[in-house]
């Protein structure tokens, strides 16, 4: 499985990026922009985003993503309450930050099972 990472703290980045490197096949980016590019040019099948993004960005793309031809499902997350709880009519899954590590993979496991009862 294909997790496409958006996360704009480089640190948080890697560290996600470690983590799931032992699980799933893993690309990342920090912004909305090239998230969007990858989401419209290559294979994914779970978006892992951070809806503290600059500029409402992580929101935006929460919303375009849904929007997408090729169904991918989605995980938020955000140490924004208000925002997690916006995103929940949207997202498979949310994740509030901070989290415990094993709750990323649990709720991407989650999120996985909902687009494949899709039809994905």
């Amino acid at each position: 499985m294909i997790v496409l990472l958006v996360e704009d703290d480089p640190d948080l980045r890697r560290v996600l990026e470690i983590l799931l490197e032992n699980h799933f096949e893993v690309r990342s980016c920090a912004t909305s922009g090239d998230a969007l590019r990858k989401l419209r040019t290559e294979r994914v099948d779970v978006l892992l985003i951070d809806l503290d993004l600059p500029g409402s960005w992580g929101e935006v793309l929460l919303r375009t993503a849904k929007t997408l031809p090729n169904r991918v499902a989605i995980v938020a997350m955000s140490a924004n309450p208000a925002l997690l709880e916006a995103s929940r009519d949207v997202a498979d899954a949310v994740i509030a930050k901070p989290f415990p590590l094993a709750a990323v993979t649990a709720a991407l496991r989650r999120s996985l099972g909902c687009a494949e009862a899709d039809g994905k």
